[in-house]
């Protein structure tokens, strides 16, 4: 389960947001950190819906967990940095 989790991207990576009722690529940044909003399917290359700057975006689950570091987690609603005793 990734929602809920924050990951710092090590790597640029896409991006899909729908503007204008069409559905558009954008790159993010490395350094970017994501929030997942929403999981998808658990196929390989599903999208997840991911909070970056107050935007929804869709990033595929497979590059936030390879291209990207948890950086926090939520235990019981609050949000604790992630240490290597948590992520046991």
């Amino acid at each position: 389960m990734l929602k809920g989790r924050l990951f710092k991207l090590n790597r640029p990576t896409l991006a899909v947001i729908a503007a204008d009722g069409k559905r558009q690529t954008l790159r993010i940044p490395a350094g970017s950190v994501i929030k997942v909003v929403a999981e998808g399917s658990t196929a390989p290359n599903s999208l997840i819906g991911v909070l970056l700057d107050g935007r929804t975006l869709e990033m595929s689950a497979e590059d936030v967990k390879s291209r990207g570091r948890e950086v926090l987690r939520s235990v019981n609603g609050v949000l604790r940095p992630l240490t290597s005793a948590s992520s046991a």
